[in-house]
Formats: structure tokens, C-alpha cells, sequence
């Protein structure tokens, strides 16, 4: 999956495996993360199946306080109470997404790259 994230502008040695509780929750597990320049980090997490990632998306909507539902194939900014501005985007069995972004503007430029990289459906 780390393949998937844009090489442009990636930190060096920054990759990463998250086996579970990643951002703190425990509905997020087996995600993949790179640092980049701008001081964001962008993540993707491959699942079984569209159903399975709609539901782990909802279940963190739910875990943050949101009513809204992500829309399939869009990119939503979601505040999180303790990662603070979360760009996430479901999309097929995955779910990805940038935080810690001090600039909003090119992490959203990024995650548009990685979107057209990954799959539509299962």
C-alpha cells in the first residue's frame, strides 16, 4: 500500500505501519503513513471489503462526534477532537487520508494524486 501513497515530496525513512489504534482509535488498524514536506502525513488502510471500510468510516465518524456520513469518492474534512483537521476519503475497500497538514491546500493536493491511484471497488 505504501506504493500508493505520491513519492513527490515524501520525507525520507518516514513510512510507516500502524498494526492498530491508529489516530487513537480502535476501529483503525493496519494503516500505512508517510511524512511529507508541509508537515502533514498522509495514510491509506486497504480492507477486506467496501462494506467493511464504510463501516469503520462511520464507526470513527461516530467515536468524533459527527453526524455526516462520507460521501464515496469525495474527500471530507473532519474535526477531530485529538488530531485535530482530518481530509479522509473512502473509496473502494479503502479509506486514506492527510492530518496534521499546517497547509490545508497542498495535503488536498496530495490526497487528490492518491485518490486517482486507488481502486474504485472492491
Amino acid at each position: 500500500m505504501l506504493t500508493v501513497l505520491p513519492a513527490e515530496k515524501r520525507l525520507p525513512n518516514t513510512e510507516s505501519y500502524i498494526a492498530e489504534n491508529f489516530l487513537g482509535y480502535s476501529v483503525f488498524h493496519t494503516a500505512f503513513t508517510a511524512r511529507y514536506e508541509g508537515g502533514f502525513t498522509l495514510f491509506i488502510m486497504d480492507l477486506e471489503s467496501a462494506s467493511r471500510a464504510r463501516g469503520l468510516a462511520e464507526a470513527y465518524m461516530k467515536a468524533v462526534g459527527r453526524q455526516q456520513e462520507l460521501t464515496e469518492g469525495e474527500i471530507t474534512e473532519i474535526p477531530d477532537p485529538h488530531n485535530g483537521s482530518v481530509a479522509m476519503l473512502l473509496k473502494g475497500r479503502t479509506i486514506s487520508g492527510a492530518f496534521g497538514a499546517g497547509g490545508q491546500a497542498l495535503a488536498h493536493r496530495y490526497m487528490e494524486l492518491l485518490k486517482a491511484r486507488l481502486p474504485a471497488t472492491d
